[in-house]
């Protein structure tokens, strides 16, 4: 019930037992419907951040999460809509829906790069039809960056970038 509590409890608790069995099933619900899912995560979750929003979780790189929910969903192979069997992570037992992989921050900005280097458009104009942060309708104007303010693979970017351009 406190996924932040979570990581103080010895593997060995019977918590994480009794977590295991909700998780079970959960699960054994939405896979006998998947259409419940959102609901399912709005009455059950306790991350009140996305259970709130139906489990709805933004895009995260690899590094940004728990290694073992990273690892289940970067898995290879994955498909849209599929319901992955409870996974452990250091905050709880999870149920997850996949949706969608995207490339890393620094292949968007590669691919990026290479429409406005073919058609000529204009930066804002592009940054404003793909981006999906709160600056899009900036074009894409983040004002100052400080490391730590963003995601691992958007710092990565952002600073490699600053380093060639002042060399």
């Amino acid at each position: 019930g406190d996924p932040g509590g979570a990581q103080s409890l010895s593997s060995g608790d019977p918590a994480w037992a009794a977590a295991e069995a909700s998780a079970n099933t959960i699960y054994r619900q939405v896979k006998a419907d998947p259409t419940k899912f959102e609901a399912l995560a709005k009455q059950y979750s306790n991350d009140t951040g996305s259970g709130a929003q139906g489990g709805q979780l933004p895009f995260y790189s690899e590094s940004d999460v728990d290694p073992a929910f990273g690892k289940a969903i970067f898995a290879n192979g994955l498909t849209k809509g599929q319901i992955l069997a409870p996974v452990r992570s250091s905050f709880g037992w999870h149920i997850i829906r996949f949706e969608e992989r995207r490339p890393s921050a620094q292949q968007r900005i590669k691919e990026i790069e290479a429409e406005v280097s073919a058609s000529g458009a204009d930066f804002a104009a592009i940054a404003k039809a793909k981006s999906e942060a709160s600056d899009a309708a900036q074009g894409g104007e983040m004002g100052w960056i400080a490391k730590g303010q963003v995601s691992a693979d958007l710092e990565k970017a952002i600073f490699d970038e600053i380093g060639r351009a002042h060399v």
